[in-house]
């Protein structure tokens, strides 16, 4: 059953982030941002005056990714980068009126698309699967925090199992 819902899994969540991905692409079509490029000013509109080394994290890729980012969305005025009153070595990074107006725009859309990926569905449906998401992220953040002990697991512990891996089998191996 588990190695079953893992491939399941794994090919449902590719496929769901690729169609947003292709989504989000042809949503920008008309405009002159990428959309990796979107994920940033997604980001600084979500938490205004973050750091690029903030921002780096807050989007999970490297910093030079983030600063080529960073420096073409300033080029064609989406995002402004001011120094940091408290700490001169540090830029923070705001959005301009374009990049609030390109945001708020890509909010609208993100809804109706939400709304028409959900028509049909109770809101019993909806309710459980923002339940079962939300458990989802939430053991997901736990077990990155015991990643060492994951990590060590021999190959035999996490091959064809019925007992799914557990925290508390973690934390076990943590201690030992």
């Amino acid at each position: 059953m588990l190695n079953s819902f893992r491939g399941n899994w794994e090919r449902w969540g590719r496929h769901f982030h690729k169609v947003i991905r292709e989504g989000m692409t042809r949503a920008l079509d008309n405009t002159d941002v990428k959309p990796n490029q979107a994920y940033f000013l997604l980001a600084i509109a979500e938490k205004p005056c973050l750091s690029q080394e903030e921002l780096t994290r807050e989007v999970f890729v490297d910093k030079a990714t983030t600063a080529r980012s960073i420096k073409q969305l300033m080029l064609r005025g989406y995002v402004t980068r001011k120094k940091d009153p408290s700490d001169k070595r540090v830029y923070r990074l705001a959005l301009t009126p374009r990049g609030t107006g390109l945001v708020e725009k890509m909010s609208r859309l993100k809804w109706k698309w939400l709304d028409a990926v959900f028509e049909g569905f109770t809101s019993e449906e909806c309710r459980a699967i923002e339940d079962v998401m939300s458990r989802m992220v939430e053991k997901a953040e736990e077990l990155n925090s015991h990643i060492d002990a994951l990590m060590s697991l021999k190959e035999e512990e996490c091959g064809e199992t019925t007992d799914p891996l557990s925290l508390d089998k973690l934390q076990r191996e943590e201690k030992s």
